[in-house]
Order: C-alpha cells, then structure tokens, then sequence
C-alpha cells in the first residue's frame, strides 16, 4: 500500500517522555524515510518547551512546520478534511479525537492504525507485538506495536547515523566547549555525572553515598524540575569537592550531546532510557512508578536482558544499584551499592560499551514500524 502521509497523535501527561518519543519518531520518519508526517498535540505550551521553534500560539492559517514536521494542536482537527493519512499512529494508548474516529469511520480504503505502546522487556511482549483488534465503530483494524529488546518486538528508536554522530562527538573534543556554553565550570579530573530522575528517588541518601566514597572531585548536573528542586536548599560544605549544577532545558540533539560528555548518567523514564543507552556511557535508570507496583517486574526484566553477558560482580552490584535507587530496596543500601559499582569501575565502562554497541546491531524502530506497514496488504485495511 502507499505510505507517504501520516498522522501521529500525542498526549501530554505528566512529564516529557509521551512527546519526546512522538517527536524523535516523527523527525525519523521525515528525515529518513521521506514521509509526510503531521503531528497532533494536546498541550501546545508542554510541546512547545520541546519544539523551541514552535510559535507562542498556533496559527490555524499557517500550521508550523519543524524538521519537516508539520505540528498542529488537537483544537485544529475538524478544521483539516483528513487527519488519518496513510498511517495512523496514537501514542501509548490513547483516545483519538472524536472528528478523527469520524473520518475514520466515513473512509473507506483504512489508513494503517498503530497504538504505539510503551516499551517493556517482559516476555509477554513478544507475544502481544503485532497483534491486532477490530474496532466496530470505525470498521477498522488497529495494529500494537511495543517497544522493546527481543528480536519479534517493535525495537528501540535510534536514528541511523546516531552512533556515527556519537563516536564522532567523543573523539572531536567538542564536550569542553559545549560545557561552557552550558554555564558547566568542571573541575580538572572530575566525574561527571547527569541527574534526571522523578520526585521520589533517594536524593538524600544518593548525594551521601557518592560523596563519601569518592577521591575525586565531583560535577553533578541537575536535570529537570524534580532533580533541581531535590537539591536547591542543598548545604554542601560538609561535602568537600561537590558542586551542582541546574542545567537549563535543552533540545533533543544537546540532550543527546550532554549525555556523551558526561561520565555516569542517572536517567528516568523511556526515552530517556534509550538515549543513555546510545551514548555507551554507565547509567542507571529510574522506572516511572505504576500502581501495585508493576513497574518492578518491567525494571527487573530490562535488568535481567540488559546485564545477561556482564560478570557476575558487576552484574549482581548493578542490580543492587537500580534496587536501591528504585526503592524496592531502602535507600540505605545505596551506599553499598554505589561502593561496589565504584570496584567494577573499569568493567562498567567496557560492558556500557559493549552493550549500546551490541543493541545497535538490531533493526531501529522506525525501521521496523515501517517495515511492517508496508508488508501489510491494503485489502486488509478495507471493511464495509
């Protein structure tokens, strides 16, 4: 079937992950695969703290185009005659705009309709990526597709030439000036370490454990509100050689370079998740909480995959890390923890390494998304 206009919807919940992924796979499909991508957002001023072009308010006459992406609000729907395109794609579940189930349902040849899910590395992923449902009221047939590691999932986003970029950044010696531009004054032989993490984790107890246990100065770079609030009535004179530092909202591609000019990442979230997984750097991830605690047996899966070829040493000291962290174990845990990531240093730095190259080996997500959309034969998407 044609694959040339696409519709990609987005909610705005609670932090930035839902539109950094839209937006990072929207750009993906532009750039690199030459497609019409539109992209509909339910909060312009959260979208717009993202996409620094976009304008204060949006101009309904003159739509904003960015990278190539075209971004409307979801106020702007019934004023466009189709926002189904070829592909359909609403972002982790939700529930598309009323006028634009109503196109749906008046068309008769179906646009490819993807829920794009959250990413897991659970089993069960596998058996649910690419199963599909019937909706009555639209007559049209939405496909799922998760996120994931394992071969028969939907895969990580990764744009095609962003290791390149990376190993070009690392060993062109443009971190430096980039830390300046940033207002990031690092003391000589520093560990840099980047915190992005949500309101509950550990702070207290994370700053003791990496302050004591360090012989060399320390820059810490404080992302996001969360993160910057933990710390901003923070007394460092009893922490010799620690300095903090708020950074300032930066775009995806200095988000992206921030992380390969630090040394240890502390991330949140999915996107985020995936980006530390590029750089190659260590990091440890900080899980969006679930109700029951769902999001325990989603960490322990990623952990389980992730650390299957390091040493047992460093395999058991990096789960310990992200338990602590995490808080599925107290946070007085951190420090012997942090204590045994610090005897595996050399070892975390080739198996981070190791690993981002090794992931990278697999098809990207936009590779595989439209992979499949195209295998899909147009009758099927046809129903009276």
């Amino acid at each position: 079937m044609t694959l040339q206009i696409v519709h990609l919807y987005c909610t705005i919940v609670d932090n930035y992950g839902d539109i950094g992924v839209c937006w990072r796979l929207a750009r993906q499909l532009a750039r690199e695969y030459g497609l019409t991508v539109h992209v509909w957002v339910d909060h312009w001023a959260a979208a717009q703290q993202l996409i620094r072009e976009l304008p204060d308010a949006p101009n309904p006459e003159n739509p904003s185009r960015v990278n190539g992406v075209v971004i409307r609000p979801w106020s702007q729907v019934g004023a466009v005659q189709d926002c189904t395109g070829d592909v359909l794609i609403e972002g982790f579940g939700l529930t598309l705009p009323d006028t634009t189930l109503t196109q749906l349902a008046a068309r008769e040849q179906k646009p490819v309709w993807i829920n794009l899910e959250y990413f897991s590395a659970e089993d069960w992923v596998e058996r649910f990526h690419l199963q599909s449902g019937y909706d009555p009221a639209t007559r049209a047939r939405r496909w799922f597709f998760f996120p994931g590691v394992h071969p028969h999932t939907g895969g990580l986003l990764r744009e095609h030439d962003l290791i390149a970029q990376r190993d070009a950044w690392t060993s062109s010696g443009q971190a430096a000036p980039f830390l300046s531009q940033l207002g990031l004054g690092v003391p000589a032989g520093a560990l840099k370490l980047l915190c992005f993490a949500y309101a509950h984790a550990p702070y207290a107890a994370w700053l003791d454990a990496l302050a004591t246990q360090q012989d060399r100065p320390l820059s810490i770079w404080l992302a996001g509100s969360y993160s910057q609030n933990a710390f901003a009535q923070a007394d460092l004179a009893a922490y010799s050689g620690v300095s903090l530092h708020n950074l300032p909202f930066v775009s995806q591609p200095d988000f992206d370079r921030l992380l390969w000019s630090a040394d240890v990442l502390w991330v949140r979230g999915e996107d985020s998740l995936a980006r530390a997984l590029w750089s190659g750097k260590p990091f440890v991830w900080h899980i969006y909480p679930q109700a029951e605690e769902a999001h325990h047996a989603k960490l322990a899966a990623w952990l389980a995959d992730y650390t299957r070829p390091f040493p047992k040493p460093l395999q058991d000291a990096y789960i310990a890390l992200h338990q602590a962290w995490n808080g599925i174990t107290p946070a007085s845990t951190l420090a012997g923890a942090w204590s045994a990531m610090l005897a595996q240093w050399a070892a975390w730095q080739t198996y981070s390494q190791l690993r981002s190259n090794q992931y990278a080996q697999m098809p990207d997500l936009a590779s595989r998304l439209t992979s499949f959309i195209r295998t899909l034969n147009s009758s099927t998407q046809t129903y009276t």
